[in-house]
């Protein structure tokens, strides 16, 4: 786990308690226990002790106490309904999983775990449903041409534009998590002949590196949208041989030494979409590239296994996450019923 910034006085309170986030190395103890602290911290994946630390501050901020813990089950379930209406129902749950690591971390009662909690959210997903709303929580796929009329309205001479494209397109064909764009590192790619193979080590469903993942990116010899052919083309230009691969950029063109946040992947997504005319541009985010290449290959009817491949996916059922209602159209007998009956010719006894 790296170190986090600006540390306060609720992570010392709560995150110091399982992993000491912000103590100076103890130079007194054995050297077994420092191992066994610099193992402590490996885990978890950072992103996911900065979404703990940002759980437990919003839950923080919307209490008005500088420390509200231990909470009832009371205090958490009007937090998830006056959230309800805000987050995604996904949001809502990362949410509970921090405040159920900071109670853990306390060493108090867990009020996540209460069936009254529990209840609620329930009563969200079911509310949701039942108004039809379910869907805000999916980031929006781009459609094959509005991906291309993205990619077409950027230009080739300035750096911004360089690694704009690079990262449309390679988080396109490389089916990426959003997290897993924003750490990719020079170290990781490798070159061959027919493109660029991704190592990808951990992932989300294998946080403890059991299995050995490969992404690929194809070289398409002649094309414009050949995701190999404008990764060379960012990294060349902005001199990185090392270290993150997508980057900031200053006003004055200086790249900087760290990776692209999250907020940043988003903000540059949604300007292209916007500069490309698309509608409900700002819908768009970070893991709308992921989404993208599963519904364009549904479209194309690649089966769920094939695609399965390079979202690294390992079991078919959590694809349909990714399930859209224009998806009910698809691979359906039911669309040749119409034909079917116009054809059809009634038995006459």
């Amino acid at each position: 786990m790296g170190e986090l910034k600006h540390v306060t006085e609720l992570d010392r309170r709560i995150l110091d308690r399982l992993v000491p986030v912000a103590a100076e190395p103890d130079e007194t103890r054995l050297p077994a226990e420092r191992d066994a602290h610099w193992y402590a911290r490996q885990a978890y994946a950072d992103n996911t002790y900065r979404a703990y630390r940002a759980g437990v501050h919003d839950f923080a901020r919307w209490t008005n106490m500088s420390f509200p813990f231990p909470a009832t089950p009371e205090l958490v379930g009007a937090y998830l309904a006056a959230k309800a209406n805000q987050y995604a129902i996904a949001t809502l749950e990362q949410r509970l999983h921090a405040i159920s690591f900071a109670h853990r971390a306390l060493g108090e009662k867990d009020p996540t775990k209460d069936d009254y909690v529990k209840a609620v959210l329930k009563g969200i997903k079911r509310d949701r449903a039942e108004r039809g709303t379910h869907e805000q929580d999916q980031a929006p796929a781009f459609s094959l041409a509005d991906f291309r009329a993205m990619v077409d309205g950027i230009g080739q001479e300035k750096l911004a534009d360089l690694r704009d494209r690079a990262y449309l397109l390679v988080g396109l064909y490389g089916a990426f998590r959003q997290s897993e764009m924003t750490g990719l590192t020079v170290e990781q790619l490798v070159d061959t002949d027919q493109g660029i193979a991704v190592r990808m080590g951990k992932v989300k469903q294998d946080q403890e590196g059991r299995f050995k993942y490969v992404k690929a990116l194809p070289y398409i010899k002649g094309s414009d949208y050949c995701p190999v052919t404008a990764l060379k083309a960012w990294l060349r230009a902005a001199g990185i041989d090392k270290g993150p691969v997508f980057r900031g950029i200053s006003r004055w063109g200086k790249v900087s030494t760290r990776a692209l946040s999250h907020t940043a992947t988003n903000d540059l997504i949604k300007k292209r979409a916007h500069a490309a005319l698309l509608s409900d541009a700002e819908k768009y985010s970070g893991h709308s590239l992921r989404a993208s290449f599963v519904t364009i290959m549904r479209d194309m009817e690649v089966p769920d296994a094939l695609i399965a491949r390079q979202t690294h996916h390992r079991n078919l059922q959590m694809m349909t996450v990714y399930d859209r209602v224009e998806d009910a159209f698809r691979q359906t007998p039911v669309v040749n019923l119409g034909g079917w009956l116009a054809t059809a010719e009634a038995s006459v006894s």
